[in-house]
């Protein structure tokens, strides 16, 4: 009620980067253009998604399984040509191997893993997904190798952003990024008004010399593939983008807008990407969004009191 509780206008709060250090990477870029105000919290304030329970590996802990296993096999075998001349029984018996160290590896770590059933469950799982991955890389354009786990970082106005990128191929003289995903992934929000899913936009534009290209190698079970985009590149799952010298621009474009809010202090309760707000509903309690219609409606009885 109006008599119980005083509203006002948040002003913003200018981001200090002589004071103040954020993490997050794509992260931090990907929750500005969700939501600025749940930026904030995540990235200004520090209040991190809580660790839900859950049996077996959390998400986390099998991307990284996922990542140190790929890192392992490409390290290895440094090209395609390796895949060529390799029978597919070779390949997958090196692939057991390399599963299997990672795994027992990790399992000093990742408790659940200290099992030896669940560690078996997840041998044959992980080695049955990343198998179907590397029938898809045996489908593809020669290629090699040309950077794995690569440190890259970009100076937007005062934030400045450390990246690592999986991996990048050399395709004849064509560079693309590569990133593993477990989960489901798109480019829609890559030409949308505003840039959601900024991640592999925010590489191209922080790699020098420019790459030609860039996609996501989803290891989903029951859902592999390639997908992405870039100049003259002809693997299956890449849109061909004649305009990629001013799609990159663009890009830049884009993160700079995302990143002059983030560094102004933006502090607005705009929801600009739903299923990303979605995922961050534990900041509810702070942002209050479901209170935001009786709000606004008190808000407007005072207003209206004032005028009268």
């Amino acid at each position: 009620d109006s008599d119980q509780c005083e509203l006002y206008r948040q002003s913003d709060v200018p981001f200090n980067a002589d004071n103040e250090r954020v993490r997050g990477g794509a992260t931090l870029i990907n929750n500005q253009a969700i939501c600025p105000l749940n930026a904030f919290a995540i990235h200004r304030l520090r209040l991190p998604r809580p660790e839900s329970p859950h049996q077996g590996l959390s998400a986390l802990q099998r991307g990284i399984l996922l990542h140190q296993i790929m890192f392992a096999v490409w390290n290895a075998w440094g090209s395609s040509e390796y895949l060529s001349n390799s029978t597919e029984q070779l390949v997958s018996d090196q692939l057991e191997q390399i599963v299997g160290d990672v795994i027992d590896n990790q399992s000093r770590y990742m408790v659940c893993l200290k099992g030896d059933r669940y560690r078996l469950l997840e041998r044959r799982r992980l080695h049955k997904i990343i198998n179907q991955w590397l029938l898809v890389e045996r489908q593809r354009e020669p290629f090699k190798i040309l950077n794995l786990e690569h440190p890259v970082s970009i100076k937007l106005g005062p934030l400045t952003l450390s990246l690592t990128l999986d991996r990048i191929d050399l395709i004849g003289d064509k560079k693309l990024i590569i990133d593993y995903k477990s989960g489901a992934v798109t480019t829609r929000g890559w030409h949308s008004q505003r840039l959601k899913d900024a991640q592999l936009p925010l590489y191209v534009v922080a790699t020098a010399p420019t790459v030609d290209g860039c996609a996501f190698a989803q290891l989903r079970g029951g859902n592999i593939k390639l997908l992405g985009e870039g100049n003259e590149l002809s693997d299956e799952g890449l849109r061909d983008n004649q305009n990629w010298a001013q799609q990159i621009v663009q890009w830049r474009a884009d993160l700079e807008y995302l990143a002059e809010e983030f560094n102004r202090g933006c502090v607005d309760l705009e929801v600009h990407d739903p299923a990303g707000f979605v995922q961050q509903s534990y900041l509810l309690p702070l942002n209050r969004w479901t209170e935001q219609t009786e709000l606004h409606k008190s808000a407007g009885r005072e207003t209206n009191d004032a005028d009268r």
